[in-house]
Formats: structure tokens, C-alpha cells, sequence
């Protein structure tokens, strides 16, 4: 989150949300202060996350060593895309120029201010149709669709004789 926090000192014109909090909050909001562009909600209910990715113009989650990277898909459900660290989960999580952007290391405040610059609401809006469909590849729906058709062989090829 300090990254973050950098990173929209570069850019007082953009406004960034930071919906979250941890043993760090106090330092992190001590590093933004005077940045009325940089705000801090804390720890949200689901429905105000839910509002907040509904209205965002994309999710930064430049965090290092994201096991699978469940919040890039929250967020491209809601037809967000994602500037993430390319690493990780989120390699399995983001497509790179068609969900979001996956930024190399070592991610720098510049590097993610660039990022942000270069997703304007105009090109994240164009990758609203790719962000929907891409989440929904990893629906309740389908997982529960694909396991019972591999249950169902399983159980087909165990009754078959020989």
C-alpha cells in the first residue's frame, strides 16, 4: 500500500481509494497526509466493496508473493481491470493489455504512476466486455459444472465392465 500511496503523490490529479487496513494503517495515513487524493476508508462491508468496485476506474494490487489472486477476479466481475505485480497468482488471474496490467519487477512508484496514466477510463471501459468474461471462467457455476461432469466419468468408467 505504500507504493500506492507514492505513486498517487506523482499524481495529485487522480484520486485513488484505499479500502483496506492493518498494523500499518497509521504510518501509511501519516505518508499521505496533505494528499487530499489519497483516501482511506478502512476496512468496508461487502456492499460498500461492492459499490466501490462498481464505481472505480480499476484496482491496483501491486502486493508481492499473491498466492492465487482472488481480488483481480472481484474486480473483473464487476468489469474492472487490474494493474497487479507480475507475478504469482496474479499471472493466473490477470491477461496482460486485455484484463488489466501486469507491471514487472521491481515495481517502482513511477512505474505503477505510468500504469495508471496509460489506463485512462476510456481504455478501461473498452476492456469491460473482456473483464466480464474472463472472471466468469472462474464461476461457482462452471467449477460445479466441470467437477460433477469429471464425478460423473469417474463413476461412468468404475460401472463399465473390464
Amino acid at each position: 500500500v505504500d507504493l500506492i500511496v507514492e505513486a498517487f503523490k506523482i499524481l495529485p490529479e487522480k484520486k485513488v481509494i484505499i479500502s483496506s487496513s492493518g498494523p500499518d494503517e497509521r504510518k501509511l495515513k501519516a505518508l499521505a497526509s496533505g494528499y487530499e487524493n489519497i483516501v482511506f476508508l478502512g476496512r468496508v462491508t461487502d456492499e460498500r466493496l461492492a459499490q466501490l468496485y462498481g464505481t472505480c476506474i480499476a484496482l491496483l494490487s501491486p502486493s508481492h508473493q499473491e498466492d492465487f489472486g482472488m481480488i483481480p477476479l472481484e474486480a473483473n466481475s464487476a468489469g474492472k481491470p487490474v494493474i497487479a505485480t507480475n507475478e504469482g497468482g496474479y499471472q493466473e488471474t490477470v491477461i496482460h493489455k486485455k484484463t488489466g496490467f501486469l507491471l514487472d519487477e521491481p515495481i517502482t512508484p513511477q512505474s505503477l504512476a505510468d500504469a495508471v496514466r496509460i489506463l485512462s477510463p476510456e481504455k478501461a471501459k473498452a476492456m469491460r466486455k473482456d473483464c466480464e468474461a474472463h472472471a466468469k471462467r472462474f464461476s461457482n457455476e462452471r467449477f460445479n459444472r466441470e467437477m460433477d461432469a469429471l464425478v460423473s466419468k469417474i463413476i461412468k468408467k468404475k460401472k463399465a465392465p473390464g
